[in-house]
């Protein structure tokens, strides 16, 4: 069984991983996000 091997993990066999990537990935583009909404908010008159 693969688990978490990098690109050998995401085949159809094992739609588990594939979930827990695109979660991480989300969560990835919600941080860099965050981080850009308050650079800007303490650039701001605040």
């Amino acid at each position: 069984m693969t688990t978490m091997r990098g690109p050998a993990g995401l085949n159809d066999e094992n739609p588990l991983t594939i979930g827990l990537s695109v979660i991480g990935y989300r969560l990835i583009l919600i941080r860099h996000r965050l981080r850009a909404d308050l650079r800007q908010n303490n650039k701001g008159p605040m």
